[in-house]
């Protein structure tokens, strides 16, 4: 268990040894006309860890806003200092026509997000959203992942929303390091089956809607532990996350939240009010749940 030697500047170690800051800002759901707003005041505020996606609609944005605010930085920031995260397209079933169809979608986030010779020209990780193309397309995604990262357009390749089963099938054929796995994490839903094998395999897991999505936020037992340090119902789960190894991805449009967010390093969770945590689970799932399709 981590301790409060966190800070807002603590990364996690990836399986290729890069290091991917471990509080990260989402934007999901995040209107494209506010997501350059958001992004900026959670970069204002310390975040270096911006996660989108392409069915979100905000590559664009959220590019728009990174290289700004590295342009008003003064060179304090540099684009190695901002860790960009996005997601190829779920197919829902359908396989791509051909082999080319995935590389281009790829290429097109890259291009979208890295516009600009101050990006760099590549995102940090470029994840799989779920397993929904099933066995072949899932291998046709892999495949063009690799390649992407082979030509330096990623550092970092992996997947969200994968169920045990469709890791084992990966690592069957995969030749690069699976270095991510997103999926929902939160009190209610720990999916420990999920991530007892991503701790075992050496894959870092981000927790997506790691409040709940509010649902929780007057549960008595949180509300409780929220009472005893002096931090918000949202403080708590996060510190949670953060205590348990995760990659918390905490959201809002809120300027004030978006702050509040963050700061979760002045305080620890005991080792019972964790328990306390850890036992509210009930396979809760907020979003979606694709881990166990075909």
């Amino acid at each position: 268990m981590y301790t409060s030697t966190l800070s807002l500047s603590t990364t996690v170690e990836l399986a290729e040894k890069t290091h991917i800051p471990q509080l990260r800002f989402g934007v999901y759901r995040s209107p494209p006309t506010v997501t350059d707003k958001s992004v900026t005041h959670a970069l204002q505020a310390g975040y270096r860890h911006i996660d989108t996606a392409q069915i979100y609609r905000n590559e664009k944005e959220v590019g728009k806003a990174v290289r700004q605010f590295l342009a008003g930085s003064g060179g304090k920031v540099t684009r190695k200092d901002v860790w960009i995260t996005t997601k190829l397209r779920d197919e829902r079933g359908k396989l791509p026509k051909k082999l080319d169809d995935v590389p281009k979608l790829l290429r097109e986030s890259v291009d979208v997000i890295c516009h600009g010779p101050e990006m760099g020209g590549y995102v940090d990780l470029f994840l799989i959203h779920s397993p929904y193309a099933g066995p072949e397309g899932r291998r046709i995604q892999w495949k063009a992942l690799e390649d992407l990262k082979r030509e330096g357009k990623t550092r970092s390749i992996g997947v969200s929303n994968f169920g045990v089963k469709h890791l084992e099938e990966l690592q069957t054929y995969a030749k690069e390091p699976i270095s991510v796995q997103q999926i929902e994490l939160h009190p209610w839903c720990r999916q420990k089956e999920i991530v007892a094998f991503c701790q075992q395999a050496g894959i870092a897991i981000e927790a997506y809607s790691p409040l709940a999505q509010c649902e929780k936020k007057d549960d008595p037992v949180l509300t409780n532990i929220a009472s005893q340090v002096g931090k918000t119902w949202a403080q708590v789960l996060i510190r949670w996350s953060l205590q348990h190894g995760f990659i918390p991805l905490p959201k809002s449009d809120t300027p004030e939240r978006i702050v509040s967010n963050s700061e979760v390093y002045d305080f620890e969770l005991s080792t019972e009010q964790m328990a306390r945590l850890d036992g509210l689970d009930e396979d809760l799932h907020v979003c979606w749940n694709p881990t166990g399709c075909a």
